[in-house]
């Protein structure tokens, strides 16, 4: 873009030049308001339907088929709506068949296949009727080559074997995403023996050598709700999202997930929902590399399962964990939610702790963790996000915290939702003795007994003979209520006792705090101390 520069000259032509600069532009837009009139005057005026340009009603029968409306009405208004639309074959080329237009299920689809002619078809299926799922998929089964998408997604699983069971055969060359999703699986897992079967043969035809093999070279994204597929591990590779929920009766074998994994290199989405693991054999081969890989989730697996499966991969720093399990317990009759190997080094992403959250539902019987990379709360997703099944008592849950986990670089914990019936100590004992790197401490809406517990570790010594925590400079307490008079006073004390270790305290805040003492409000941390 050219710059403008005025002359700001004194001579008496500068005046002259410059509003001949300035009747320039004055001149250029008269002409343009002349020629604005036109449309301004017609922005609101009516046209008959058949006069409408073919640019325009493709514009038109687009949109329709991109919020799938029914686009074959469209093509009854006249014979010239018609003609534009169904020379456009592009615009059938996306079947939908839901339980919102039932009469018309059947014909429709035929009418979309036979119109979309030879373009690549993208299919969504739900439908609640098993004649609809077979009918479909025996209008499908002579196309199967041009399938670029198919979705199916209901809430019963015998419709989405009968569906797999009357389309088998075929190739899909072109095939590049896959979901057989049953939202409501049965209650026993006799319901979902028919579709272990039905899925045997699906797209399988002869290869070389004249065995039966399924063939999806372009599969991008494949996801199964609880369905199993008995394909060979080499039709998974060149995946980016692989989702996968196994009926209980037919868990896969660790070595069998670990051979699909090694066949994904770029895969980039990992959702894995397994009731076990079966772990026979030790898997072949160095541990899978996944390098692309930016969402790995993890759930139903028991903890140990879930550690074993992690001992086997190589994942990146931009890796985000989410694991879903539920408490197990130990030969010595601890609980156990170790989700983590013990050597972490080839995740990358979950080496170094800097910040974590950890916080108690007992009315859910949940147990949440968060971790971070950054010790800065709220910037971006956490690296991990545990969500464990509580079996036992919170206080037997927390006595092993932080089980797995390696705090030796972590600058801030946040603690949450501790009631007074928790015995917390050996939990603070643990985390301070590990968290040598400890700068923040935040306590959330805890109850006083807590609190003070973890004042009274804060004045302990480690395993070494030192003060825990000498890095501690920040301490947070929000939602907290001072109840006890001597709460406000334990806390001096241990604030003095640090300070004269040689460790004080740079901050303390006191967010949404109730009944505190007069004496400590509105005073520095200096004042404080000098009480």
């Amino acid at each position: 873009m050219q710059r403008a520069y005025i002359n700001w000259s004194t001579s008496d032509t500068a005046p002259y030049r410059m509003h001949d600069r300035l009747a320039r532009p004055a001149n250029t837009i008269d002409p343009i308001q002349d020629v604005a009139v036109n449309p301004q005057e017609l922005r609101n005026a009516s046209t008959r339907i058949f006069g409408l340009p073919s640019e325009l009603l493709l514009r038109i029968f687009s949109s329709l088929a991109a919020e799938d409306y029914y686009l074959i009405q469209a093509t009854r208004v006249c014979r010239r709506w018609r003609t534009v639309a169904l020379d456009n074959s592009r615009l059938w080329a996306r079947i939908t068949i839901s339980d919102v237009d039932p009469r018309y299920s059947g014909w429709k689809a035929e009418a979309y296949i036979q119109r979309s002619r030879g373009q690549l078809l993208d299919v969504y299926f739900n439908h609640s009727s098993e004649v609809v799922a077979r009918n479909l998929a025996q209008m499908l089964r002579d196309h199967t080559s041009r399938l670029r998408t198919l979705v199916v997604e209901v809430s019963n699983t015998a419709v989405v074997s009968c569906f797999m069971a009357h389309l088998r055969a075929g190739p899909v060359p072109h095939l590049e995403t896959l979901h057989l999703l049953s939202k409501g699986a049965s209650s026993n897992d006799k319901g979902v023996v028919h579709e272990f079967r039905s899925g045997r043969q699906l797209f399988l035809a002869p290869n070389d050598l004249g065995e039966s093999v399924a063939h999806a070279p372009a599969l991008r994204s494949l996801r199964l709700h609880p369905i199993h597929l008995s394909w060979r591990p080499e039709i998974y590779s060149g995946l980016s999202v692989l989702e996968l929920r196994v009926p209980m009766m037919h868990p896969p074998s660790q070595r069998r997930i670990l051979q699909i994994l090694r066949q994904c290199p770029g895969l980039e989405s990992l959702h894995l929902e397994l009731s076990s693991l079966i772990s026979f054999t030790a898997p072949e081969g160095g541990p899978v590399s996944l390098p692309s890989l930016s969402a790995c989730t993890l759930a139903s697996l028991p903890p140990a399962s879930i550690a074993e499966l992690l001992s086997h991969m190589a994942l990146p720093a931009t890796t985000r964990y989410r694991i879903i399990t539920t408490e197990q317990y130990t030969d010595f009759d601890r609980p156990d939610y170790t989700v983590l190997p013990e050597d972490c080094s080839r995740l990358a992403g979950l080496i170094n702790i800097r910040m974590m959250e950890f916080a108690v539902n007992a009315a859910k019987e949940l147990l949440h963790i968060r971790c971070y990379h950054s010790s800065a709360g709220g910037l971006g997703d956490p690296v991990l996000q545990l969500d464990v099944s509580i079996q036992s008592e919170p206080d037997e849950v927390l006595t092993v915290f932080p089980q797995g986990f390696r705090v030796t670089e972590l600058e801030t914990l946040v603690v949450s939702g501790i009631g007074p019936e928790v015995s917390v100590v050996r939990m603070w004992r643990n985390i301070f003795c590990s968290a040598a790197k400890l700068r923040t401490l935040r306590l959330v809406g805890m109850d006083w007994e807590v609190i003070a517990c973890a004042f009274q570790e804060l004045m302990t010594l480690d395993h070494v003979g030192d003060l825990v925590c000498r890095e501690l400079t920040d301490i947070e307490l929000v939602d907290i209520e001072f109840e006890k008079e001597w709460l406000a006073g334990f806390l001096v004390i241990c604030l003095k006792y640090r300070k004269a270790c040689g460790f004080p305290l740079k901050r303390l805040d006191l967010l949404e705090a109730r009944a505190v003492p007069n004496e400590m409000v509105g005073v520095s941390l200096e004042e404080l101390l000098s009480m």
